[in-house]
């Protein structure tokens, strides 16, 4: 696979798009005129302070560069900002649904549909700017109508989020990483092709490493053995209640993943692997030890990766990692434009003031560095290449703003400089990888189905998954057969077709 590298064009970059003007004119808090909308308007606007909600730790720096992108939109936008951090997974999200629920009129937050954009959709938490974007962000708005975006931010008749730009596929690839084991079992990485591949390929590493203190594989949640197998059978990557649909059919007929041979393959390598001491058996019951991208935690041998992390600081490039694309020729979807977003609170105090932002954000290049990058010299530096680079003495591990959790709802192609985590030429590579044919646009990608029929079906879906499905997909039963044809007939008597038959009735809508 390492040949891939040489024949690449590694001499391209990003080519940053010029900064585009907006139409003259301002908003205020309560709305505005249509001759004074627009990014770069030269009006007074009332001072007003924006409120972002966003997902991470907090860094020590986020007050001084916030107001660092107030002083650089300056009486373009005559906003202050009070930004509001808070810790990943079920916390984010029960929090975010609190403050709306509550009324709280922060206005803007980010949101993805790998996190709570969908419920919070479907709860009315959101507001619809169909008519507002147009007005407030127009030169942004163009650009996702110029490249086939905007089907993806609605829902229904709604429009109700801003998604990011760049392009992703995380088709998976096996990776493993020679660091990480007491004695290396040298592997040609053209060789691993296939799941059979990858499992004669472990048990030569367990049986030359019987009592290694490291985890010989790991993959939990997204990136579990499923996701390994899904391109063998050109199911899609959907995430919604464990149902999947085969990328072969354009009428996209909904299949349960339990009744698919995919699931129970995946359980049977799970299970082998388990009693073979390769996969840890607490991988479920301890997933917070566990949930990696693969080989990035300095105790997993191996596991499943994607394109974006294998480019990700210049990866591929390490001569103790290795990896291995599985399944080349099988379908793979590419991730969402509503993958990553930012979203308009429905109770929001300044809804056009944080469009007119979002905007600004577009089209001037100072503003977005100023968001993703900070001061300069206080949060990163440039060297002669070009490169934006963790100020002296910092590193991802202490950065005061740098890579940043939640920047990823203002990932603009076009804008984005170069860093050492993401090279200009990291960007070619990944853009030559998005040519692949078989990296696919999903047919279902923006589809947000309303669920209110089926809360309670959907709930006794997941519980059972909880109680029974994770079992098999890592491992932890003692007969496969038997507790697969278990877990699929209480799905069956939990109200699984009526889950089809609602969702299945909104997906030949959508596809209309």
């Amino acid at each position: 696979m390492k040949n891939i590298w040489k024949v690449l064009p590694l001499t391209l970059v990003i080519i940053m798009i010029l900064s585009a003007c907006g139409g003259g004119g301002n908003a205020n808090s309560g709305g505005a005129s249509a001759q004074n909308t627009g990014a770069d308007g030269a009006g007074s606007l009332p001072r007003t302070t924006l409120k972002f909600v966003f997902g991470g730790p907090g860094y020590s720096s986020t007050e001084d560069v916030w107001k660092h992108v107030s002083e650089v939109a300056g009486e373009r936008l005559n906003a202050d900002f009070q930004i509001t951090f808070y810790p990943w997974g079920e916390e984010y999200k029960q929090k975010l649904q609190l403050q709306i629920s509550s009324g709280d009129d922060f206005d803007l937050c980010f949101d993805g549909d790998w996190l709570s954009y969908n419920t919070l959709v479907n709860q009315g938490a959101y507001l619809d700017i169909k008519a507002l974007a147009p007005e407030y962000m127009p030169e942004y708005y163009k650009y996702l109508q110029d490249n086939n975006m905007l089907k993806s931010t609605y829902v229904g008749d709604g429009m109700y989020c801003v998604p990011w730009t760049p392009l992703f596929n995380p088709r998976p690839w096996f990776g493993w990483w020679n660091a990480n084991i007491d004695n290396v079992v040298e592997q040609d990485e053209s060789l691993i092709k296939t799941i059979e591949d990858v499992d004669a390929y472990l048990l030569k590493v367990k049986e030359a490493n019987p009592d290694t203190k490291y985890h010989i594989f790991e993959s939990v949640g997204d990136y579990d053995i499923n996701t390994l197998l899904q391109p063998k059978y050109n199911l899609a990557k959907w995430d919604f209640h464990y149902l999947t649909y085969d990328l072969t059919d354009n009428t996209c007929k909904l299949i349960p993943e339990e009744q698919t041979e995919m699931f129970k393959e995946s359980a049977q390598y799970a299970k082998k692997w388990v009693d073979a001491g390769i996969l840890p058996r607490d991988a479920w019951t301890n997933k917070p030890a566990h949930d990696t991208l693969g080989t990035g935690l300095g105790h997993v041998f191996s596991g499943c990766n994607m394109y974006e992390y294998i480019v990700y600081e210049d990866r591929y490039k390490d001569p103790e990692r290795h990896y291995s694309i599985l399944y080349e020729d099988g379908l793979f979807v590419n991730k969402s434009p509503v993958n990553n977003l930012n979203a308009i609170n429905k109770n929001a105090k300044n809804p056009e003031r944080a469009l007119m932002f979002l905007d600004l954000l577009w089209a001037d290049q100072e503003l977005y560095d100023a968001v993703l990058y900070g001061i300069e010299g206080a949060t990163y530096r440039k060297n002669d290449a070009g490169e934006y680079l963790f100020p002296e003495g910092i590193d991802a591990t202490t950065t005061n703003w740098m890579e940043w959790s939640s920047q990823w709802g203002f990932w603009r192609l076009g804008r984005m400089r170069p860093t050492a985590a993401r090279s200009a030429e990291s960007w070619a590579l990944n853009d030559e990888f998005m040519k692949k044919e078989e990296n696919v646009v999903a047919p279902l990608a923006g589809f947000v189905p309303n669920t209110d029929s089926i809360k309670n079906e959907i709930a006794a879906r997941d519980a059972l998954y909880v109680e029974l499905g994770a079992l098999l997909d890592y491992g932890v039963v003692d007969d496969v057969d038997r507790a697969l044809d278990e877990y699929i007939q209480k799905q069956k008597d939990a109200g699984l077709d009526k889950i089809i038959e609602v969702i299945q009735a909104q997906v030949d809508e959508f596809l209309k």
